[in-house]
């Protein structure tokens, strides 16, 4: 069944005019009469309800028609009747005027004076045949007490409503379907449940609401409302003033129980783990990602003495089960993109390689930015206070303890659990190195408990040498995490540059050196050496490039041939001509399939022509090749497919005829088949011909080949030239830039002209940049947003001077007509300005940004940052506009959005997400006033408005509203940041505040935003050594944005501080008619066992029964009386009911809440309504027993059998007011409606 909270079928307010008709004050009192009379038969019954609902729309006022008590006492015999449709329509009318009465406080001050709230939890609490009837009793319920803005009333139009009180009947009804699993709407009841516990923290701690919440959270049927189930715990607990109805340590306790009632090793080696223990820990350890990923939630199970510390020893339980579960909630928990389920320590295995290089669905792979390093990514400080607080909770001896403990080659599963801790353990090492301050990084890096395992000879000879194969894992791992990623070669070449395709320097240190020596040897190898490596390599004796051996023609590219003078001697044996025909498009590497195995010879091929265009001889060998004009003939084809196009090919031949190299035409001059392509045969595999006589030729670069052949590879070649001043001289003279602009001006070739886009160098200027711009410019948008993509690469990639004409060139892409494209290009620009001269010249060019949205503005925002944008936009008026703004309502929404980011990353939404989108950071947008403050002029602006002292008032206001000060605390921090800012805030003695807060503040979440603070001021010199002197450390690097306390248990950071539980269960009733008070005391403990959360104590009275003589004079079962805020300050008096039968039927009922003496209770009640059926006829004994049901705790299926027994009672007029009468002697008012 699913909830909805607003009315359905409602009629649009204004939508529909009355009918002139009827006249309201006349027809009201009318139908009210007709339902009086009680004669009617249920069909006149229902059209009459149904006239009142449509009536509803268009009644301004229903009290100035008809008394409120007259119209709700006649519709109050409807809902107790017999007939379900009468009840159920009776409750819909009650709600369509709850929505639409404009008085809410009246309305519902005379629906409780009527004690309508005993009958809505009457319906709530019926069979499951009765559905219609519970949902519009529950929909009722939800408009008078749990109204939203959703609601289709005119209560959200005139005024947001909210009773005080909740009447405890009802949440006790509910209390009971939440409880009741197998039940239809024990779903929506908990849903319900937890906004009372939120509004009405009172009465939901009274009737056992959090415990019941706290079981759905466990409950694995429950897993579609988990999360907001512990969010709503997270609620409470953020503000002493919530966090009071939560008990400290028992609540949390419960969450994690399902971690410590574990199965024992003997039991676990004999049977399975049963399927429904697997699913509540299943359910527990999500509930704990759920708390961990908030500053609430985790500085809870920080506080709670077993909570971080129950999860980790679960890890030394034997259960191989349960430590899967938590190892890759703990990859989770710490977003580590690492593959859970890979296993790196398998030296034999083979690399897989896929059909065709992997690329992205936009078209390419962005490099890593360069510059988000530099920006505060505030999921750094969250990890790094997670990782000392699980350190602290023996994580890491944890870890080891798994590692060293399972089998590696264990069929069972425990192979994997130890690779599984050895990764996590590794990428935790890591998250210190970068993390932690020095201090606290150096006592985890050591692993003494490992090490000891490892270096003791007194250890069982196994586990040392499994501690010694996790600590050559954990070196092979770190040798992993510090070397080149494994990206296909193709992948690699959007790397714009000369050495783009060599392995990146300063990822291992070892490997360096080995490459340098290595560099030494082969520089000063001989002639005969070099002679005897090139007839190994076999390229000069065999012409089959498969029989070549590969390995040595790359170690010889790699190595000697870069000494020019071994480079002469290779060109003259024809190792380097061999080598170059193969690669020509006449051969067979053109057409070989486009795989991640062929992409060897591509890396091959940029090598050797890196080499050659940069040494004079080797220039020559190139120029005596064929293979730059075949590939410059080949490009011209698919310029003009027509094969008959001799004059390009006269072009190509008089620009190379006085060059030793342009010796590549044919004798055979005459030929008519010769065309475009000169001494190459039309039947040759470049034109993909057999014979004269075969149709037109096909074209290599056609559009399906090249997804498929490695002719694709071409232009990688051409862009390796492009990258130095003899390659581009070479492309000059064989025209090869005129063809490729003519190619990326082809009409539906956008894949030719990404291709070629993607492939060139741009560190020089020429023909290479005004290829680029063409593809900014082009017709089609796809072209469009592939080029301006492909700008933020060359952006990562450090092209040369892109601060200047590739600024200039993402300018003039704003103003784009279609968004995508602009947007892509105003988020390039911002991260191009994290670069200060490229800062600079966007701010001379005087962009107009505000017409971008907010991110345009966002972009304006960092002009402040420099002299000369301060300038610029001063003399827009823009500064003294926006301060306004800020003041009014943009600090607030700046908080709104940051928190929102934050949320968003920490969601548990993001439990199931794709590795890939776990490590995306939340970085922060500027900040008006912190731009202002990196600027002496923007220091002199803030001090002027006195923006900034009355925002450290407020810091320190314990009364103003969280998000005031919270706004307050990332305004400091965005100030702070700058040397001059924080320059600016030492007057204030901002940090002595920070740490106070930090530590000691109340409010959870004003504690998570400090500690994010402090980390945007760590940054600072100066407020690091103020900080040391307060007890907190940061790392060594001023990039990491991380500031943690020294001494995690002298630190009250992740502490809540002690308070005093409010809430409590059902008070004792007091029974007058009982002869003395020690029996009265006993029969108070004695109801306490019906609530589960005060059985426990109840039941330590250390046997009371058996010992009545020492009950009189000992104190030990006395309970003392204490007042919380969910029950009234005295207690509840029964008066005598007027028969002894009526008094042994109550005391029954009492005795129903007790499991132990429930079924002999029942038995009672039975006999009792066989022998006197008259008295359960009695109103008077029904308001005894709703009171009962109101106080204590029963079970869904007990109160039914209660209401059961009763149900002979026929509530008529007469009855009601029996009823009435007999409930205002007993009962006290359930809800306190203050005056307007």
């Amino acid at each position: 069944i699913t909830m909805a909270s607003s009315p359905t079928s409602r009629p649009p307010e204004g939508g529909i005019a009355p009918p002139v008709s009827i006249n309201f004050k006349l027809e009201i009192p009318k139908v009210i009469n007709f339902l009086g009379e009680g004669k009617a038969t249920n069909k006149d019954i229902l059209d009459q309800l149904n006239k009142l609902v449509e009536f509803s729309e268009f009644i301004p006022d229903l009290s100035e028609i008809i008394p409120l008590d007259d119209f709700i006492k006649c519709l109050r015999p409807l809902v107790v009747t017999s007939s379900k449709t009468v009840r159920t329509a009776a409750l819909r009318v009650l709600r369509y005027y709850t929505n639409s009465h404009p008085d809410p406080r009246k309305w519902v001050t005379a629906l409780l004076n009527n004690h309508m709230d005993r009958f809505i939890a009457r319906s709530l609490e019926r069979e499951k045949i009765c559905e219609a009837e519970r949902l519009q009793a529950l929909k009722l319920f939800r408009a008078l007490f749990l109204p939203t803005s959703n609601n289709e009333s005119k209560r959200s139009i005139k005024e947001d409503f909210t009773p005080t009180k909740v009447p405890v009947g009802l949440v006790q009804s509910l209390v009971s379907i939440a409880d009741s699993p197998d039940d239809n709407f024990a779903r929506v009841a908990t849903e319900a449940l937890t906004e009372i516990l939120i509004r009405y923290p009172k009465e939901a701690t009274r009737c056992n609401g959090v415990k019941v919440i706290i079981n759905a959270i466990l409950n694995p049927s429950f897993q579609g409302i988990q999360e907001s189930l512990v969010l709503s715990l997270i609620y409470m607990l953020n503000d002493q003033s919530s966090r009071q109805y939560i008990r400290p340590s028992l609540d949390i306790g419960m969450l994690l129980a399902p971690l410590t009632e574990t199965i024992s090793a003997k039991e676990l080696s004999v049977n399975p783990i049963p399927a429904e223990r697997e699913r509540r820990w299943t359910t527990c350890i999500k509930a704990i990602v759920i708390m961990l990923k908030s500053w609430t939630g985790f500085i809870a199970l920080a506080t709670h003495p077993l909570g971080l510390k129950s999860l980790v020893a679960a890890l030394t339980l034997p259960a191989p089960e349960l430590h899967d579960k938590i190892l890759d909630a703990l990859f989770d928990i710490f977003r580590l993109g690492v593959a859970k389920n890979s296993n790196p320590f398998k030296f034999n295995a083979q690399p897989s390689h896929s059909e065709e290089p992997t690329v992205s669905e936009s078209g390419g792979l962005d490099l890593p930015s360069r510059t988000r390093g530099e920006r505060h990514n505030l999921l750094l400080n969250y990890l790094s206070a997670l990782l000392i607080a699980f350190i602290d909770a023996g994580f890491i001896d944890a870890l080891v303890h798994l590692g060293t403990n399972a089998k590696f080659d264990d069929p069972k599963g425990n192979s994997e659990i130890s690779t599984k801790s050895t990764l996590l353990l590794g990428e935790l090492l890591y998250l210190s190195n970068t993390h932690l301050p020095s201090g606290q990084c150096a006592k985890v890096q050591t692993l003494p408990s490992l090490m000891e395992f490892a270096a003791s000879f007194s250890q069982n000879p196994r586990l040392r040498s499994k501690a010694w194969s996790m600590v050559s894992h954990l070196h092979l791992y770190h040798h992993l995490k510090h070397t080149s990623s494994t990206y296909d070669f193709h992948l690699n070449l959007i790397v714009t540059g000369a050495n783009k395709w060599k392995r990146l320097k300063g990822r291992d240190r070892k490997l360096d050196r080995m490459d340098d020596v290595k560099l030494k040897l082969d520089w000063t190898m001989d002639v005969d050496q070099l002679k005897l490596r090139i007839q190994e390599s076999q390229v000069v004796a065999n012409k089959n490039y498969q029989n070549w051996k590969w390995e040595v023609i790359s170690d010889l590219l790699e190595g000697p041939l870069n000494n020019p003078q071994l480079l002469i001697q290779a060109c003259k044996l024809k190792f380097v001509k061999r080598i170059l025909s193969f690669l020509r498009p006449s051969g067979a590497f053109s057409k070989m399939p486009w795989n991640a195995q062929n992409l060897k010879y591509v890396r091959m091929a940029c090598q050797l022509l890196e080499i050659l265009a940069n040494n004079d001889t080797g220039r020559d060998c190139l120029l005596e090749s064929r293979l730059i004009p075949e590939i410059g003939q080949l490009l011209q084809l698919e310029v003009s497919p027509n094969p008959n196009l001799s004059s390009s090919s006269t072009d190509l031949k008089s620009d190379a005829t006085g060059d030793k190299g342009a010796t590549y035409q044919s004798s055979n001059s005459s030929d008519s088949r010769l065309g475009l392509y000169g001494s190459i045969r039309l039947d040759s595999p470049i034109m993909g011909l057999s014979g004269p006589k075969t149709p037109p030729p096909q074209r290599l670069l056609s559009p399906d080949k090249l997804l498929r052949q490695m002719a694709r590879e071409y232009f990688t070649m051409l862009g390796t030239l492009s990258s130095s001043p003899k390659g581009m001289e070479i492309l000059t003279k064989f025209k090869i830039f005129q063809s490729l602009i003519q190619l990326s001006e082809l009409e539906k070739r956008e894949d030719l002209c990404h291709l070629i886009m993607t492939s060139l160098d741009y560190n020089m200027p020429g023909d290479s940049r005004v290829i680029l711009e063409k593809a900014l410019t082009a017709d089609t948008m796809v072209l469009r947003y592939l080029a301006t993509r492909h700008m933020r690469v060359l952006l990562r990639a450090g092209v040369q001077d892109f601060s200047d004409w590739g600024v200039d060139l993402l300018v003039k892409q704003l103003p784009d007509k279609d968004m995508k494209v602009a947007n892509i290009a105003l988020n390039i620009l911002d991260e191009a300005c994290d670069d200060v001269e490229s800062l600079d010249n966007l701010i001379a060019k005087k962009p107009q940004l505000l017409k971008m949205g907010e991110a345009g503005r966002n972009l304006w925002l960092r002009f402040l940052s420099r002299p000369n944008g301060f300038k610029y936009l001063e003399e827009l008026g823009f500064i003294e506009k926006e301060m306004k703004e800020w003041k009014i309502r943009k600090n607030t929404e700046y908080v709104i959005h940051l928190e929102s980011a934050l949320a968003e990353s920490f969601s548990p939404s993001l439990y199931k997400q794709r590795e890939s989108e776990q490590n995306d950071g939340v970085f922060l947008p500027p900040h008006f006033y912190g731009e202002l403050a990196k600027t002496e002029e923007g220091c002199r602006t803030l001090e002027k408005s006195g923006e900034i002292s009355e925002m450290v008032l407020n810091l320190n206001d314990e009364n103003s509203p969280g998000i005031i000060r919270r706004s307050a605390l990332w305004t400091v921090g965005n100030v702070g940041s700058s040397p001059s800012g924080f320059k600016f805030l030492e007057k204030f003695q901002i940090v002595e505040k920070l740490i106070f807060l930090v530590e000691n503040s109340p409010s959870l979440s004003i504690r998570g935003t400090c500690f994010y603070v402090l980390g945007m001021l760590s940054k600072i010199e100066k407020a690091r050594e103020i900080l040391t002197n307060l007890g907190w450390d940061c790392p060594t690097s001023l990039n990491s944005f991380v500031c943690l306390p020294q001494d995690l248990h002298k630190s009250q950071f992740l502490r809540i501080p002690k308070y005093e539980f409010l809430g409590s269960p059902a008070e004792p009733i007091n029974l007058p008619d009982y002869p003395t008070a020690v029996g009265k005391e006993i029969i108070g403990a004695v109801h306490l066992l019906c609530n589960a959360i005060s059985a426990e104590s109840a039941s330590r009275l250390n046997s009371f029964v058996c010992l009545p003589q020492d009950l009189h004079k000992s104190q030990f079962l006395r309970i003392p009386k204490y007042e919380f805020l969910g029950s009234p300050a005295e207690p509840i008096n029964l008066p005598d009911y007027p028969t002894a039968v009526g008094k042994e039927i109550i005391g029954a009922v009492h005795l129903l809440c007790n499991a132990i003496s429930a079924e002999s209770a029942s038995r009672t009640i039975k006999r009792l309504k066989i022998q006197h059926p008259e008295e359960f006829h009695n109103p008077i004994l029904l308001a005894f027993v709703f009171r009962c049901l109101e106080t204590y705790s029963f079970r869904l299926n007990v109160r039914r059998f209660i209401y059961d027994m009763l149900d002979g009672v026929i509530l008529s007029s007469q009855a009601l007011t029996a009823f009435d009468s007999a409930t205002k002697g007993i009962l006290e008012p359930s809800i306190v409606i203050d005056k307007i």
